[in-house]
């Protein structure tokens, strides 16, 4: 089962550690602030593009994202974000 919340939560966390609002890291990233608000709070289980784009935003790696994934047994797309954080 994906950790929903504990990605949602690690990312908000993350988000307010670099004093930005939600509708600035939407703007960033080109989602809308539905979509992050709903990534943040567990509810919906976010595309690898858009956790990489969240990444890239916030100044963190993909190792440390991978780690929810891996829990999910997500293997697929943990390989893609540990690609990723090696290139």
């Amino acid at each position: 089962m994906f950790d929903y919340n504990g990605l949602g939560l690690f990312l908000r966390i993350i988000r307010k550690e670099r004093h930005l609002t939600i509708a600035k890291a939407s703007e960033l990233a080109n989602l809308s602030t539905t979509t992050v608000g709903n990534l943040e709070l567990g509810k919906t289980r976010p595309k690898v593009e858009t956790t990489l784009s969240l990444c890239d935003i916030y100044g963190i790696s993909g190792g440390e994202i991978a780690y929810f994934y891996e829990r999910s047994v997500d293997t697929e797309n943990m390989v893609k974000i540990l690609h990723y954080a090696s290139t």
